[in-house]
């Protein structure tokens, strides 16, 4: 159940149970891509061919993230506030994530290869991975050839594309889009027919996932921008109906 709080005037709403699902979404990751490691097929493959666990949870998390970061805009409604969050929300735990990542990869072939020449991979994995307006590498120089799959930290993909999603909500919000349910109801539409088409050309052919992850996202800024006005619960109906018209 919602909880609320208004300040300055402002009525906002907290889930804290939120957390809890986004602990399950980020385990149910992991669960998935044991299998993939290991050469198996995800369980729920066996029940929709078309996904895994892992990418369900996805697109279960760029719809909580789409309604969070509307909810964000709509609270703080200033550009240095909003992108401090964005980036503090981000950039530290990736910072040592790759750091980590880095340390685990010298140890995986010392012995075999002198840290003078593994230093400059891990740095530029490191630094590569570290901006993520151009995507991500999973490769780090020698490390784990060896194994069946040697692409390290494969979830970080999904990072540069919610960063583009953070930049368009950003930009829309500068606009006012965000505070005209309207104007913004329109953009959402309009969205998710250029996301829905484009899939369609086959402009995602790499990553067939992306367009789902775009729809879940404007899903749920939709929500947030609308939930004042309509039951939640018949615009998470809808939200979620129009995330599967997108497969």
């Amino acid at each position: 159940k919602p909880q609320l709080a208004a300040p300055e005037g402002k009525s906002t709403r907290y889930y804290p149970n939120l957390n809890f699902i986004r602990l399950v979404l980020a385990l149910s990751v992991t669960f998935s891509h044991s299998f993939a490691l290991l050469g198996l097929m995800d369980p729920i493959t066996y029940l929709f061919p078309t996904d895994t666990l892992g990418s369900i949870a996805v697109k279960s998390f760029f719809f909580i993230s789409g309604y969070l970061i509307a909810q964000s805009w709509i609270k703080t409604q200033n550009i240095i506030c909003f992108s401090l969050a964005r980036f503090l929300r981000i950039w530290p735990a990736l910072f040592a994530a790759l750091v980590l990542t880095v340390t685990l990869a010298y140890f995986s072939v010392a012995g075999r290869v002198p840290l003078a020449r593994f230093a400059p991979d891990g740095f530029a994995y490191f630094l590569f991975n570290l901006n993520l307006f151009h995507g991500v590498t999973h490769l780090i120089g020698s490390a784990y050839q060896d194994q069946a799959s040697a692409g390290v930290n494969g979830s970080l993909w999904t990072l540069p594309w919610e960063v583009r999603c953070y930049t368009v909500l950003l930009l829309i919000g500068m606009l006012g889009i965000l505070n005209r349910r309207h104007t913004f109801n329109l953009f959402a539409l309009l969205s998710i027919a250029g996301i829905v088409y484009f899939r369609h050309a086959n402009v995602f052919a790499e990553n067939k996932e992306v367009p789902l992850m775009l729809l879940a996202f404007v899903a749920g800024s939709t929500v947030k921008v609308n939930e004042e006005r309509y039951s939640l619960g018949l615009i998470l109906v809808f939200a979620i109906i129009g995330t599967v018209l997108g497969y």
